[in-house]
């Protein structure tokens, strides 16, 4: 299973770095930010495959396996195997996904720059940012209507 850190790359920490944090201060290396922090306070479990999909891996895991410990060794090892499909469609959806903007975003900076966002940081909140760009902005409802909307209110506020 993948546990090392969660960025490829990790930063110079020197002193004009933009990643720059007071790490001494809590006993800390600077490099913490992206693997033991990030891994405790940035991350949420997330199932890689569907249930179907699952369950076909440990079934054929049990079919296979010699004894527990073999079960759990086969079923890691799916789990790399899964994780680098996925890595690898991920690459060809990117470019796919690069082409279908351009034919229908055009050179929108919004859409651009949450799509750069997506493909750096694979995070749940780049991914909201980016599905958000391809929606189309929400328009408020009048004052009335959402008043009407929720739980009684005083036909004085109403305006009757």
């Amino acid at each position: 299973m993948d546990t090392g850190a969660h960025k490829s790359w990790i930063p110079d920490f020197d002193d004009n770095s933009p990643w720059r944090w007071e790490w001494w201060r809590v006993g800390l290396q600077p490099e913490d930010l992206f693997t033991t922090l990030a891994a405790q306070h940035n991350t949420v479990l997330c199932c890689i495959q569907d249930d179907e999909a699952f369950h076909h891996d440990v079934s054929d895991a049990a079919h296979e396996a010699e004894n527990v410990d073999d079960f759990h060794a086969r079923l890691t090892c799916r789990c790399e195997e899964r994780l680098q499909e996925l890595r690898k469609a991920w690459d060809s959806v990117a470019i796919r996904i690069v082409c279908s903007l351009s034919r229908a975003f055009g050179s929108d900076p919004t859409c651009w720059s949450a799509f750069r966002h997506l493909t750096s940081n694979h995070s749940l909140d780049s991914i909201v940012l980016f599905f958000n760009t391809l929606l189309p902005p929400l328009t408020p409802a009048p004052a009335e209507e959402l008043l009407l909307d929720t739980a009684p209110v005083s036909p004085s506020i109403r305006g009757s």
